[in-house]
């Protein structure tokens, strides 16, 4: 069974925009990735809230911390 790889999602929604949509200036260009952006970001946080894994298992903040000790014989384990 293949993996699903994410970035065939972007690279389609890449395709789509480049393909059906034009901008006459700069300016449409940034207030379309602006507003691309906060729906992301939207669609983002709502998933997170409604998902049911806890906190600690989705949790960006500080990483946890793993000590290797070295036997001295050149072979490390994990304390």
């Amino acid at each position: 069974m293949s993996e699903i790889n994410p970035m065939d999602d972007i690279d389609n929604i890449i395709e789509y925009i480049s393909d059906n949509l034009e901008f006459e200036n700069e300016k449409q260009l940034n207030t379309f990735i602006k507003e691309l952006n906060e729906r992301i970001k939207d669609t983002f946080n709502n998933y997170e809230t409604e998902s049911s894994t806890s906190d600690s298992e989705t949790s960006l903040g500080e990483p946890e911390i793993i000590e290797v000790v070295d036997d001295g014989n050149g072979f490390f384990k994990i304390k």
